[in-house]
């Protein structure tokens, strides 16, 4: 098992998200790749392979997040049920 510490994950507000939105498709391409890479990394979980990956995947979750917000917060569209979750 991998024992190395965590490190945080922080996706820069700037960076990342406007490379990936000056990119042909770049939104919808990054969407789907970090949720395919999420699923396939909960199935391998408990490889050691995915344990040292695990970081790198948390960062595009960031991006994906900050970008996502970003886009939320600039259209302005209220919230559907849908993204906040049925409960």
């Amino acid at each position: 098992m991998d024992r190395r510490p965590r490190r945080a994950t922080r996706a820069p507000a700037t960076g990342p998200g406007e490379h990936i939105l000056a990119q042909q498709d770049g939104k919808d391409r990054l969407l789907d790749a970090v949720r395919r890479l999420s699923k396939a990394l909960a199935l391998a979980i408990p490889s050691e392979e995915a344990l040292r990956i695990r970081d790198d995947v948390a960062f595009f979750q960031a991006v994906r997040a900050v970008l996502a917000k970003r886009l939320l917060s600039s259209s302005e569209r209220p919230l559907t049920e849908t993204d906040r979750g049925v409960t």
